[in-house]
């Protein structure tokens, strides 16, 4: 049952409009987030999700229970290749621990990645938890496995590594980056936590912006020495927006906005570092 929230079948045809290259481009987080489980339950585009998404108010009960009921009213403009369930079954059994609910901590992940062609070391191995929506660092569970390679449209490992470009591609981009820069944090930390680990941040920092932030080697050895504390969501967000902000001199910061002690200590340390500390921190002389 429907509850009434399928499209009118008697209206005038709408115009063809152009597919777009991202159908979930400008969507929400939650809104992503039930075109991926429609498409879980149904095995159908983005397109298709979206669409019918869309027309029952992003109801994702709803909006399942319509295309069943009419899935003729939603052409599949860009179709995708089918997948199949049992062979993803097939490869979580193949990788999963002895235990056989988990890829993880006794081996199964580490050939999982070997078998992709990659590095453990590879900002893809953590890219691809986040295609996954993994929540614990280092560990797929059954439903993360099965859930994800059905969404992905991966049932082979081939078909996994050959999509290892797009993912890095998306995660390139400025809104993907953000997002998966977010994840690493939760996926870093643990379901349990609230801050993460200074030493699993540091790791995590040295993967994922390596080239993008040009204080990066300094910043986690200043943290090493002088923090020895975990690291909050708060200072894990902002350091982003410092790492990407901040011009190689740091004459572009300023103290009065609303950075954490922790990135203003930072700039205080570089710049007494420069001046070998016998000046006062600039943004004292700037304001005398």
């Amino acid at each position: 049952k429907n509850n009434g929230m399928h499209r009118n079948r008697n209206t005038a045809p709408k115009k063809e409009v152009a597919v777009p290259a991202d159908p979930t481009a400008g969507l929400s987080r939650n809104q992503k987030e039930a075109v991926r489980q429609f498409i879980v339950f149904t095995s159908k585009s983005q397109h298709v999700a979206v669409d019918c998404l869309r027309a029952n108010d992003w109801n994702l009960e709803g909006a399942v229970d319509d295309y069943f009921q009419n899935p003729g009213a939603y052409p599949d403009n860009a179709p995708t290749p089918a997948v199949d369930g049992t062979k993803i079954n097939t490869l979580f059994i193949t990788y999963a621990d002895p235990d056989g609910d988990q890829i993880g901590e006794d081996g199964g992940m580490e050939r999982l990645i070997k078998d992709l062609g990659v590095e453990g070391d590879d900002i893809i191995t953590l890219i691809l938890a986040w295609q996954m929506k993994a929540k614990s660092i280092g560990v797929f569970t059954k439903e993360e496995f099965v859930e994800g390679l059905t969404y992905l449209k991966c049932d082979s490992i081939d078909k996994l590594k050959k999509k290892l470009p797009e993912f890095r591609e998306e995660a390139n981009k400025k809104d993907g980056f953000k997002e998966f820069y977010n994840f690493a944090f939760q996926y870093g930390k643990g379901a349990a936590a609230k801050s993460l680990n200074l030493e699993t941040a540091i790791l995590l920092w040295r993967i994922i912006l390596k080239d993008k932030f040009s204080f990066l080697d300094k910043w986690c050895d200043w943290l090493e020495k002088n923090h020895q504390r975990a690291i909050s969501k708060d200072e894990w967000a902002l350091l982003l927006d410092f790492a990407l902000f901040i011009n190689k001199d740091m004459s572009n910061y300023n103290p009065e906005e609303a950075w954490p002690v922790l990135i203003d200590s930072f700039v205080d340390f570089v710049r007494k570092e420069k001046t070998g500390g016998n000046e006062k921190d600039k943004s004292e002389s700037d304001n005398a």
